[in-house]
């Protein structure tokens, strides 16, 4: 056993206790273990990414797994140790590079280093087990109850796995599961400011080793098997892309942005939708980038600056006191993306899962018809609304719609696809995407133009 690997299995048991301990995202404890591993080549930062979400990931599925082998979890065990034997079982059941052996050694060697003696040993029993009887293969009885079958064979909550069965029944709810578990490809949009999608990928062909169009978001692509971290690609630090999924590069085309207008984007930070409407608007006009985070609206402006984006006046602040301070009605074009429950983004982030809880649906939504009812005040007559939520719960999406349609009678939705192609991803006059259908993140988005009069 190498010294590195030893090294990076640290390194990510201390994450995963961060993990266990606070609030903070899984992204941004990952971002920081790498950065305090400055001699990391690519292999040891791939493999500590894996580790710590994987194991993030696979987290319910790998608890039921040791509840059949943990041969009772003593009193006093501690979370640190529960992180070993997590960690070791992603590495045996999940993991494709580490062979079946390493990981019980691996697992059992990193807690000796810990503990030594008997919760080495207890470690040890816990692994042997799990492998010899076939722990990894075992899946619970689905006949004894579907939502828990889903919640222990896909790794889920069981609050979120009844969420979809209600909206998309037994087998949209197994597939959408499904696909959560997979990791999300890298999807890039190019700056056409700066350059056309053909040109970035014909410039990036060395840097990946496989790039292929998105199938609906006319500037994206996906990018397989980056050779470097992206952010050390000169194409990006001279702003000729961005990071973003298919589902976000379609909103700002939603929108309907046009060259010279006035526009909101009302929970602008860091500036994806934002950048990319300033896009679609060829530069000219102005965009009003609000939002209360003011870290991340300092990235909005780094990600203006990169791109050459000048139209934008970032505004920090929330929609009540920015209504108090401007006129209303002055907008030709209002973006709602407020906070949600973000269960649609869970292949990126699956720590969401585990950080989300039932209660918090109520109140987000609450949250998100004040907004809603804000952002309507600072469109103009004939103007457009979008609103937007990278979610799933109908409680965040068309309740809330419905409650701002039957309050504002003044709006209407715009039921057609802006786009060729693009019916397949409306129903009803509403905007969703899912990975089990779509290959992309889980939107939901619905536009409404307010009347002249």
């Amino acid at each position: 056993m190498k010294k590195s690997d030893l090294s990076v299995r640290q390194v990510a048991l201390h994450t995963l206790d961060r993990f266990d301990e606070g609030e903070d995202t899984a992204s941004d404890l990952l971002h920081r273990a790498l950065e305090s591993q400055k001699g990391w080549g690519a292999r040891e930062r791939a493999q500590l990414t894996d580790l710590v979400m994987g194991t993030i990931r696979w987290r319910g599925r790998i608890d039921w797994i040791l509840s059949g082998h943990a041969l009772g979890f003593p009193r006093n065990l501690s979370p640190r140790v529960h992180n070993v034997l997590r960690m070791g079982v992603f590495q045996l059941c999940f993991s494709r590079g580490v062979p079946s052996f390493a990981a019980v050694s691996e697992a059992v060697n990193l807690a000796r280093g810990i503990y030594r003696g008997r919760l080495a040993a207890y470690v040890n029993a816990v692994m042997r087990a799990v492998y010899n009887k076939g722990g990894c293969l075992r899946l619970p009885d689905p006949t004894g109850g579907f939502a828990e079958y889903l919640a222990a064979a896909y790794s889920f909550p069981p609050w979120v796995v009844r969420h979809r069965l209600a909206l998309l029944g037994e087998g949209g709810a197994e597939e959408l599961c499904s696909a959560d578990n997979v990791v999300a490809p890298l999807n890039l949009r190019t700056n056409t400011l700066l350059t056309s999608r053909d040109e970035l990928m014909a410039d990036l062909k060395d840097e990946f080793q496989q790039i292929m169009p998105c199938a609906y978001a006319p500037e994206g692509f996906l990018a397989h098997g980056a050779l470097r971290s992206v952010d050390r690609m000169p194409a990006f630090q001279n702003g000729l892309f961005y990071v973003q999924d298919e589902a976000a590069q379609l909103i700002a085309h939603l929108a309907g942005v046009l060259p010279g207008e006035q526009v909101l984007d009302a929970c602008a930070a860091p500036g994806g939708k934002t950048t990319h409407m300033a896009q679609l608007m060829g530069n000219t006009g102005r965009i009003v980038a609000l939002d209360v985070n003011a870290a991340r609206l300092a990235e909005l402006g780094r990600n203006c600056k990169r791109m050459g984006i000048r139209i934008v006046e970032a505004a920090a602040g929330d929609l009540l006191a920015l209504q108090k301070d401007r006129s209303p009605g002055s907008f030709d074009m209002v973006l709602l993306d407020p906070p949600c429950s973000s269960l649609g983004v869970i292949r990126r982030h699956p720590d969401i899962k585990w950080r989300r809880r039932a209660d918090e649906i109520p109140a987000l939504a609450d949250v998100q018809r004040r907004m809603i009812r804000c952002a309507a005040g600072m469109v103009r007559p004939g103007g457009r609304l979008v609103y937007a939520v990278c979610t799933t719960t109908p409680e965040e999406g068309e309740d809330v719609v419905r409650d701002f349609l039957s309050a504002r009678s003044d709006f209407s939705l715009q039921m057609e696809a802006p786009a060729a192609g693009w019916e397949k991803l409306f129903q009803g006059g509403i905007f969703r995407t899912f990975p089990h259908r779509h290959g992309m993140d889980a939107f939901f988005a619905a536009r409404f133009r307010r009347s002249e009069a």
